[in-house]
């Protein structure tokens, strides 16, 4: 394994990840990336952030991060709202990709939304 990113949505509102349990993050030979959620926000960003950058992981700002929905008709209003919210896309001149999450918010439930975790293969380009 090359790096591990961690896309956001590690924290919650009623999930409290502590620096002990971060901590583990240091055990990977492998650099370590986050770019906070939405869902981060609701614990506290900068404290998350901080807890993080103590473990060794390298925080990415970034701007709103947007996937596609835990519930019908969440998805809808994604990909309106959006233009686009799932698989791989551009934008101006970066990749980026629209996750659709690997967890669950509120109701322990997922329709029209499967659970997802990427691995990519990155190549140079010639």
């Amino acid at each position: 394994m090359d790096a591990v990113v961690i896309t956001g949505d590690l924290f919650d509102g009623r999930i409290r990840l502590d620096a002990e349990t971060i901590s583990r993050l240091k055990r990977l030979s492998c650099p370590v990336y986050f770019v906070s959620g939405n869902h981060d926000g609701y614990s506290g960003a900068r404290k998350i952030k901080l807890i993080l950058s103590e473990a060794g992981v390298r925080v990415l700002n970034s701007e709103m991060f947007v996937h596609d929905g835990q519930l019908f008709p969440i998805d809808l209003i994604n990909s309106y709202l959006f233009g686009y919210n799932q698989v791989m896309n551009q934008y101006k001149s970066t990749k980026v990709y629209f996750f659709h999450g690997s967890g669950i918010f509120g109701l322990p439930m997922r329709l029209s939304a499967r659970f997802e975790i990427a691995l990519y293969t990155f190549r140079p380009t010639i």
